[in-house]
């Protein structure tokens, strides 16, 4: 396999920009009778469709610092942040507008939030849970500082309501 940029260069080299001519590349990369635009749009809409999904963070400065360092960080054209650093001096306030915005947002898929945020704002994600509401996922997961208590989480609920 090559790469997608060697591929796309490959494809852009075997477009036929006269008709009536004859492609003289392997008929397997040929794309004959489709113009330079049509291709660029074809690739746009594969590799920045829905598939281009992302995952939003709000937890402490070390959950929060792992994610980015996994790759998960994104700051789009606006400056809009995927993530959100909470320290002691961040307001709830401002935990539960960075909530709302990265549920509301369409390229979001999963929100991960440590719990400890999650018990600040206990009611918002309650809220958004009991909603029904399945893409953006919102997932709570352990933080450093506390315990993990299964019995806040609503994941861990709805397995137990099913297991006997």
């Amino acid at each position: 396999l090559k790469p997608f940029w060697l591929k796309l260069f490959w494809l852009r080299r075997s477009v036929c920009l006269k008709p009536g001519l004859p492609c003289l590349r392997p008929v397997s990369c040929c794309v004959c009778r489709r113009s330079r635009f049509q291709l660029s749009i074809m690739v746009k809409k594969k590799f920045l469709g829905q598939s281009d999904m992302k995952i939003g963070v709000i937890g402490d400065e070390d959950t929060v610092t792992g994610m980015l360092l996994a790759g998960i960080g994104h700051v789009d054209g606006s400056g809009k942040k995927n993530f959100l650093l909470v320290e002691s001096k961040t307001h709830q306030r401002e935990i539960e507008e960075k909530f709302h915005e990265l549920t509301g947002r369409k390229d979001i898929a999963m929100v991960l939030i440590t719990q400890g945020c999650a018990d600040l704002i206990r009611p918002a994600v309650d809220a958004y849970t009991n909603s029904g509401q399945v893409v953006p996922a919102v997932m709570e997961i352990p933080s450093k500082d506390q315990p993990y208590d299964p019995r806040k989480d609503a994941v861990m609920q709805r397995v137990a309501f099913f297991t006997p």
